[in-house]
């Protein structure tokens, strides 16, 4: 029994003598002091564990860290800062805040502003309210469009007023400007309305395809005068051309054939006798998609001053198409030069060419032409609505 005593009092002692104290550990029978970030349990060194601190020498136990501060493994401070620019949700977490996020405090566990949250839970609502903005704008400027336009409608403007108000001018655009005239159409609806109802017909077909085919455009009829229009002289005088050899190569009725003013006169005359008049200028103005100006009224003279069959040209229309008449087209026309012409209402004296179609042979008068006193006489009838329902003009 004494035996046993002994045997268990030396093991104590034996136990006192190689075991270290808690906060130190054993280093091969040595007892060493724990260092700090570390915690000794009298055997082993352990590094502090996460979420934790160990801020002292000779620890035991490690301490938990608080809420804001981040403790990595080792940690070796009492509840060590986040950082600015961070936020530790948990003493184990730190994460960077980034560019949407607000985080300027050291102990923060969220930021303290986050737009992105911003953005993904009102981003719906933000772009919800900006449609009915718009939608209100819209509304908004639909309603006063709306009045100003029955204001507008409503609005008693003058006829002088409209046409300063639909005026423009071209300035610098230099156009080509034609005017056709039937000869003696008067007498021809007087003599023969049936065959100058059909000729009417042909003639303004061949007058449309003609001006399609050059590339002119019909400004407007009066009567049965056509007035047109052409980029350059070039092409007016090629359709006018056209038109002549168009005229003379259709089939007229055989009534109208009988009258003298479109009777066959050997291979160069038959059917309608049309005078064209070409001039080119930038002088005008339009109103209205009519045009009017100095331009306007010297084409309307140069037509007045033409014959039957008849193409005539300004200076003008001359100086810009010479070269080509000369080269190119040597062959198919010509020029002539019929002298100077005072027109009504124009102070200067204006030269007059006749473009020539060399197959036609053609030849006229260089005076003025005249009415006769029989055209002037129907003339005087239609305005006093003798004849109401001849178109003529």
């Amino acid at each position: 029994m004494k035996l046993l005593v002994l045997l268990y009092i030396s093991c104590i002692l034996f136990v006192k003598i190689y075991s270290c104290a808690c906060g130190k550990w054993d280093d091969e029978g040595s007892c060493e002091d724990c260092a700090k970030g570390y915690y000794c349990d009298g055997t082993n060194k352990i590094i502090c564990l996460l979420g934790n601190y160990c801020n002292r020498a000779n620890v035991c136990t490690p301490n938990p860290c608080s809420i804001g501060s981040y403790c990595p493994i080792g940690t070796n401070k009492k509840n060590p800062d986040c950082g600015v620019g961070y936020y530790c949700p948990d003493p184990t977490s730190k994460i960077k805040c980034d560019e949407y996020m607000i985080c300027l405090g050291t102990r923060l566990i969220s930021p303290e502003k986050d737009y992105n949250m911003i953005f993904v839970y009102g981003g719906g609502a933000i772009i919800l309210i900006a449609y009915m903005v718009m939608c209100l704008i819209c509304t908004c400027l639909g309603c006063i469009m709306y009045i100003l336009y029955k204001k507008r409608k409503n609005l008693k403007i003058s006829p002088i007023a409209k046409k300063l108000l639909n005026r423009k001018k071209l300035n610098g655009k230099e156009l080509t400007f034609a005017f056709t005239d039937i000869q003696n159409s008067t007498r021809l609806w007087h003599t023969c309305k049936k065959g100058m109802e059909q000729a009417l017909i042909i003639h303004n077909n061949i007058i449309r395809e003609s001006l399609e085919k050059f590339g002119g455009t019909e400004i407007k009829t009066i009567g049965d005068a056509f007035f047109v229009m052409f980029e350059s002289p070039l092409q007016a005088i090629l359709w006018a051309a056209d038109i002549q050899i168009a005229l003379l190569r259709a089939r007229w009725p055989r009534k109208l054939l009988q009258q003298p003013d479109a009777k066959k006169e050997g291979s160069y005359f038959k059917g309608l006798r049309v005078r064209i008049g070409i001039h080119v200028g930038d002088d005008y103005t339009i109103i209205d998609s009519d045009y009017f100006g100095n331009t306007i009224n010297e084409t309307a003279r140069f037509e007045q001053n033409t014959h039957g069959g008849q193409i005539c040209i300004s200076e003008e229309v001359k100086i810009q198409i010479e070269r080509k008449i000369n080269v190119e087209y040597k062959r198919t026309f010509s020029l002539e030069n019929l002298g100077k012409f005072k027109f009504k209402g124009i102070d200067e004296h204006q030269t007059i060419y006749e473009l020539k179609i060399l197959k036609l042979k053609r030849k006229f008068n260089t005076t003025i032409p005249e009415k006769d006193e029989a055209t002037l006489k129907l003339i005087r009838d239609l305005v006093n609505n003798k004849f109401p329902n001849n178109p003529n003009k």
